[in-house]
């Protein structure tokens, strides 16, 4: 790339005064249109621009000069040039390109004035279509230059020269908070490249073994969570684009420490004419999910975030038919670049067609396949009067990636090209904490149980974290801009509970309070005790995948690296390819296991251990079980009764079950909570194994 470059420009600085002297504006046009067409932008506009000298009367030169910056990303000099085009009417769209390159030069006072003054004076076609584009174009200029566009809370760092080249660096991959994949363009087609931290820096990029294709591009990576598979995209234009690449999907199976030979996804993916590109697969209990990017029939318009599905252990690459992820998130505009955070329950995309700061910007939206909520701009300093995208986070969600054209200081000093950068979070933790009292005597209560909701906007409450307060204390860690509800239980005493919320942000402030017990006047319903003995080892990501709460506890994360050594090869690099089949694992039975955490203590079950991954709810723990007793009346219906038995204490888990991915599971808990069991909550299994 950097060659071709010097080259360009040793051509032009031989070539280039020799058609100026000649003032031929027909051969320097022709010369203009050539080196345009093979993308040489710069250099076409240097020769359209001495056209125009030659010809002046000939407006279309200077139009043409402009575009050729507007391709390059060069906005301040395409703005310098659509200025002298506006209100020229064979060129009507002039004003509004004007408005945007200004936009995309930080000018965004000045981009107001010039996107309101289009609107007064254009009467081409379209208008209404303008009108609706104009508009979110000045919400977003305005949402620029206000405070609430700072997100003081990121911290951007530009990846350095090891990473970063004069060529284009996209599509951040980190396999760990210490290794980085990546695709780059330093060699002219784009290839997968890798970097590790060494004595705290990245280090230079190099070439995992990876198979080879010839005049191809080669990106876009992605791994499933249990570290076997890698999708990645194989796309056939000369020069390569974001946006603009006609690509295929491509997997890779790992087979012990080999690799199969990539295959590509059925012609349903991407359909003729269209490109199928930005791949990011996740799992949601035994279903396999794919979002993409794609410009095929049937989206908001230009590029849209689409998914597909099949079941994890699927021998063939059978996905469902390609759905939309809906008018929340895709726009007539491009969505592009996605990634899911499971944890969070949270899908991060580009957009240029949600109001930005720049042209692509960072947003994300709350739920997941087609059911999310209205997109939110992230803000600077993620988003920037640029292009910015493909984010991503690393393992511990503590900090990540994404790409940017963007200037920063002396390590990056034009918009032309796409760099790398990194981001972190400081965390700034705020929590709910506070005593539990007997009312009567001011006395403390241990053993009690403590639990933790997020209130959503409907009243519905999620459960994010149950513990035990064995010394009667409490304490939880939260998030900003969340509604909360405390709930304390203790057999004999009355339920209490009380809500806050934490929208106006203050990391001094203490949320929680001390509660206080009375007494019950009734007898319990229940003959036996209810102990809930794991609620104590509940935490946020093992009772619900999406919580928006820290803990301080150990917390159950499904990280590539983890489940990468418990394959045969403990490398995380691609290693050799290879077509062979790995045989079918043999069938789970039924059998009696030790839980970890009650190390020594043996649980038996009453239910079937079925493979692969599933969620029951547990509803209760008590000393005795009769399924036929009127109180569990109201949950029959909604799944089979199951129990666990811990031999060593008498505790009988009383679970419905089996719920094969976690939509369902909040569903059914939802359900047992309004049912008259508030402490109901999602357990997660593997192979008949209880994970929490």
């Amino acid at each position: 790339m950097i060659l071709r470059i010097l080259l360009a420009a040793c051509c032009l600085y031989l070539s280039f005064p020799i058609l100026a002297q000649d003032g031929n504006w027909k051969k320097l046009s022709k010369s203009a249109d050539q080196l345009y067409a093979t993308g040489n932008y710069e250099e076409a506009a240097n020769y359209y621009l001495e056209a125009y000298k030659s010809k002046p009367a000939k407006y279309g030169f200077l139009y043409q000069v402009a575009d050729c910056y507007t391709q390059l990303r060069y906005y301040s000099k395409a703005a310098q040039f659509y200025k002298e085009l506006v209100g020229k009417k064979e060129f009507p769209l002039a004003g509004f390109q004007y408005a945007q390159a200004l936009k995309q030069s930080g000018e965004h006072e000045a981009a107001i004035v010039a996107f309101k003054s289009f609107l007064v004076n254009y009467k081409g076609e379209n208008s209404n279509e303008y009108i609706k584009t104009i508009k979110t174009e000045i919400e977003g200029c305005e949402y620029a230059i206000s405070e609430q566009a700072m997100q003081e809370k990121w911290i951007v760092e530009h990846l350095g020269a090891n990473i970063n080249t004069m060529a284009d660096e996209i599509a951040p991959l980190p396999f760990d908070d210490g290794i980085l994949y990546f695709s780059s363009t330093m060699e002219g087609f784009t290839k997968i490249y890798r970097s590790h931290i060494q004595n705290g820096e990245w280090s230079k990029a190099v070439l995992p073994q990876f198979p080879g294709f010839k005049d191809q591009h080669v990106c876009h990576g992605t791994f499933t969570p249990d570290n076997q598979r890698f999708y990645f995209t194989l796309c056939n234009n000369t020069e390569f684009d974001v946006v603009d690449a006609k690509c295929d999907i491509y997997v890779t199976v790992r087979q012990n420490s080999e690799w199969s030979s990539p295959r590509k996804l059925r012609d349903y993916v991407k359909l003729e004419g269209t490109t199928a590109t930005h791949p990011f697969v996740m799992f949601d209990g035994n279903t396999e999910v794919l979002y993409f990017s794609s410009d095929r029939k049937g989206g908001k318009g230009g590029m849209d975030i689409w998914f597909m599905t099949r079941h994890v252990d699927s021998p063939e690459y059978d996905f469902t038919l390609p759905k939309n992820a809906g008018n929340n998130v895709n726009t007539s505009g491009d969505e592009i670049t996605p990634f899911y955070d499971d944890d969070e329950g949270m899908l991060y995309y580009s957009s240029n067609g949600h109001a930005s700061i720049g042209g692509f910007d960072v947003f994300k939206s709350m739920g997941s396949m087609s059911k999310f909520s209205q997109a939110q701009n992230l803000g600077k300093p993620i988003n920037s009067s640029a292009d910015d995208y493909y984010f991503v986070l690393n393992g511990s969600k503590t900090a990540g990636f994404f790409a940017s054209n963007r200037t920063h200081g002396s390590e990056k000093i034009t918009t032309d090209n796409d760099d790398l950068f990194h981001f972190t979070t400081p965390v700034k933790e705020i929590f709910a904490s506070g005593n539990v009292y007997d009312k009567s005597n001011n006395s403390i209560i241990k053993d009690v149980q403590v639990i933790l909701y997020e209130v959503k906007d409907s009243g519905k409450r999620r459960l994010l974290q149950s513990i035990i307060a064995n010394n009667g204390s409490y304490q939880f860690s939260l998030i900003p801009e969340r509604n909360f509800e405390v709930e304390v239980i203790k057999e004999a005493y009355d339920i209490a509970s009380f809500k806050f919320n934490t929208f106006a942000f203050d990391p001094d402030k203490e949320y929680g309070k001390s509660v206080y017990l009375e007494k019950e006047v009734m007898a319990s319903k229940m003959d036996e005790p209810v102990f809930n003995e794991e609620a104590s080892t509940a935490s946020i990501e093992t009772v619900i995948d999406s919580s928006p709460v820290l803990t301080k506890q150990k917390t159950e994360k499904i990280q590539v690296e983890r489940i990468a050594t418990e394959t045969s090869d403990t490398s995380e690099d691609f290693g050799s390819f290879q077509t062979e089949v790995e045989p079918e694992p043999e069938p789970v039975v039924k059998e009696t296991y030790v839980n970890s955490y009650y190390k020594g203590m043996e649980v038996t079950t009453s239910a079937p251990k079925s493979k692969g991954v599933y969620y029951k709810v547990q509803i209760s723990t008590a000393g005795t079980f009769n399924e036929s007793d009127p109180m569990f009346d109201s949950l029959k219906g909604l799944g089979l009764f199951h129990t666990e038995k811990i031999e060593a204490k008498g505790w009988i888990r009383i679970l419905l079950s089996e719920y094969p991915n976690l939509r369902e599971a909040r569903e059914i808990v939802e359900e047992a909570r309004i049912s008259g069991f508030p402490e109901a909550f999602i357990v997660k299994y593997r192979n008949g194994k209880r994970l929490n």
